[in-house]
Order: C-alpha cells, then sequence, then structure tokens
C-alpha cells in the first residue's frame, strides 16, 4: 500500500513538474523528452541542455526510458514545445502509413510468390 502510494506521489511530482516548465499537465516528464528525441532524429539538440542532461541520467537507469515512455494521447495540452507535439504526431502517423503500405507490400509479394509457385509446380505437371 506504501508502495503504491509512494509511486503516485512520484508520478504527480513528474507531472507537475512538466506543467510547470509548459508540458501538459497529464503527460510525464519522460514522455516529453522522448517525443523531442524522435522529433530531432533519436538525440536531444545541445540547445536543450537540461533535457539532455536528464535524458542522459534516465538513460543510465533505465536505458531507453524516454522513448519507452511516450505517451501517444498526452502532449495535445502542452503550453511550449507545441511544434515538437505536432511534428512528433506528423512522424507518428507517417509511420503508420508506412507500416500499412509495407504490409500490403509484403502481403502482395506473398501473393505473387504463391502464384509463382503454383505456375512452376503447374509447369513441372505439364
Amino acid at each position: 500500500m506504501i508502495g503504491k502510494w509512494m509511486l503516485n506521489i512520484l508520478i504527480g511530482l513528474d507531472q507537475f513538474g512538466n506543467a510547470v516548465l509548459g508540458g501538459d499537465p497529464d503527460e510525464s516528464i519522460s514522455s516529453r523528452l522522448g517525443k523531442l528525441k524522435i522529433v530531432h532524429g533519436g538525440s536531444i539538440p545541445w540547445r536543450r541542455p537540461l533535457s539532455k542532461v536528464i535524458d542522459w541520467g534516465l538513460d543510465k537507469i533505465d536505458p531507453n526510458h524516454s522513448i519507452d515512455a511516450i505517451e501517444e494521447d498526452e502532449g495535445a495540452d502542452a503550453v511550449f514545445d507545441t511544434s515538437v507535439e505536432k511534428k512528433y504526431q506528423q512522424e507518428r502517423l507517417r509511420n503508420e502509413e508506412l507500416e500499412r503500405r509495407y504490409k500490403n507490400v509484403k502481403m502482395l509479394n506473398s501473393g505473387l510468390l504463391n502464384r509463382i509457385k503454383f505456375l512452376k509446380e503447374e509447369k513441372v505437371q505439364k
């Protein structure tokens, strides 16, 4: 019971800190850092030294923490970094579209390979 209470307090402090820094009050700092990292090609820019240091520290404790902590449905109520949230959502949609296309191509290739196999077997039987 104490452990759950402490975890809730830490999550609340995390989200409060994010709100104080102009982020969405329902998003964690880690999620915000992860989105910033994705938007900038996997690395937080040096012009954001505090973000870079926090991400580095979290990465030492839990490798890839900020990327894993991304909350897809949070960030829309941010006051600052709204362009990062927009770019992140655009990147996410682009990746979903690419994944959908990849699945379609994979399905088509599978169908073509089955057709080629069928034609080869048909040719052998003649």
